[in-house]
């Protein structure tokens, strides 16, 4: 009699207990018409397995869509801040079901998807949400899940000038992330400026937008109030005292962009009402709302509801659907250079040391450049064309398909001029390309600045 050995061993055992024995391998000896049968369904179980199905997904009947669809309604009718939009969302939804607009969502995750695009369209509030029911959503289960990601400080640096730097992603709850915010903010403790980069955090946890206010005022200031309709409560939200550095006297400045959401926004719009921070980059999202989460268990579902509405003390209004409007507004990919360059320049305004505002004025020239670079026209470059030496050093500006690059002479290297401004390049390195002109208009020398040892030095080359 023919036999087909089929051999297996590894990680499917671990699924399928029946398949198991002690030398972690099976074997079937069977005949040729059944075995290929059996290879069928194997291969079949593989596929299953690489496309992560191992977790069932509910299949919905039309009652269950039905119970589903009544209750995302009630809950946003009961609870939704303005009572005349939540009877709009909640009727707009309940029609659709009426007319078997639903019916077709056998998935939870598509029915979700699609009840979260109806609701929020009615009035455009991107925090109501319908999502799938999944633990996790208080505060210790969220500082668990984001302590991987450093509670979304991504990046706590001291830049040039003095400028303290801090990248937030997110903002986790201070029951959890409170130690590592503190740290942060006692690493940048000798900061003269601040900025606070908020262009890729969606929000989070408004107490740690208040936290971080806290350290930004002297005394006790009301930052906002809340209003919830259901309930009929109003609360204050104010700074409160915190132990370490205090930041109060210091510029500061706070990045925005299209992606910057709801917690981010409250931050930035609370701070810039009150004249605390300037607000660089473009426009954000536009979420104002304070949210409840509402956990159907049994339905498998959790709906993110908007109950309070946040009235800032000095605008006597919030930046629902508007967003954040910027003071400085430029592309969201140059508004650090940007937010540095206006930092260093209220720096210097303040500064009475001559070297600080020597160097801190090498650097606005820097990142000012950067923020918003000039195109200098081929007329233009062509008048630097030449060379230039003093007694130690010699260099050439040529322009090679139509770039400026600066060759050292004696073996030295070749350098591209990158446009600051006019007459103004940054070269490789953070140097300063400075060009000097006559009373007639003509070049007639080249400066070259660096830093060494926090002071500015200078290499002045005569054009030849």
């Amino acid at each position: 009699m023919n036999t087909f050995v089929i051999k297996y061993s590894g990680p499917l055992e671990r699924q399928i207990g029946s398949m198991k024995n002690n030398d972690r391998s099976v074997s079937f000896y069977l005949k040729p018409r059944i075995a290929s049968c059996l290879l069928a369904l194997i291969f079949s179980m593989f596929t299953f397995l690489a496309h992560g199905h191992t977790e069932s997904t509910p299949m919905l009947d039309r009652d269950k869509i039905t119970e589903i669809v009544n209750k995302v309604a009630e809950l946003i009718q009961r609870f939704y801040i303005y009572e005349d939009v939540g009877n709009r969302i909640s009727e707009d939804i309940k029609c659709k079901l009426g007319r078997g607009d639903y019916n077709g969502f056998k998935n939870i995750q598509r029915l979700t998807s699609r009840l979260t695009q109806d609701i929020q369209a009615v009035n455009g509030d991107k925090h109501l949400q319908v999502l799938r029911f999944k633990e996790g959503t208080n505060a210790e289960d969220e500082g668990r899940a984001s302590k991987k990601d450093n509670y979304g400080f991504k990046k706590v640096e001291m830049m040039v000038g003095g400028i303290g730097y801090i990248d937030l992603r997110e903002f986790s709850h201070p029951s959890s992330a409170g130690p590592t915010a503190r740290s942060a903010m006692h690493f940048l403790a000798n900061s003269k400026a601040l900025v606070i980069d908020l262009r890729n955090n969606g929000g989070g946890w408004s107490e740690m937008a208040t936290l971080l206010s806290s350290y930004l005022f002297k005394n006790p200031v009301l930052l906002s109030t809340g209003l919830t309709r259901y309930n009929n409560t109003s609360e204050e939200t104010w700074t409160h005292y915190v132990e370490g550095p205090d930041f109060s006297g210091i510029p500061v400045f706070i990045l925005m962009g299209k992606r910057s959401f709801s917690s981010a926004e409250w931050l930035a719009y609370q701070l810039q009402a009150m004249k605390r921070a300037t607000i660089v980059g473009e426009v954000s999202k536009g979420g104002a709302h304070g949210i409840e989460y509402f956990n159907e268990r049994e339905l498998g579902i959790s709906i993110k509801v908007s109950t309070t509405r946040s009235i800032n003390p000095v605008t006597g209004k919030d930046w629902e659907k508007v967003g954040v409007v910027p003071d400085i507004r430029i592309a969201e990919d140059r508004a650090l250079e940007a937010a540095c360059a206006a930092g260093l320049d209220t720096l210097i305004t303040n500064s009475k040391n001559i070297l600080d505002k020597e160097l801190m004025q090498f650097y606005k020239t820097l990142f000012r450049g950067r923020s918003n670079p000039t195109d200098v026209s081929d007329t233009v470059l062509r008048e630097y064309v030449g060379i230039y030496e003093n007694d130690e050093y010699g260099a050439k500006i040529e322009l090679q398909n139509g770039k400026p690059l600066l060759a050292v002479q004696g073996g030295g290297p070749t350098l591209s001029m990158i446009p600051l401004e006019r007459d103004k390049f940054e070269l490789p390195g953070d140097y300063l390309l400075e060009m000097d002109r006559g009373p007639d208009q003509k070049i007639r020398k080249i400066t070259i600045k660096f830093i060494k040892e926090d002071e500015v030095y200078r290499e002045v080359l005569n054009r030849k």
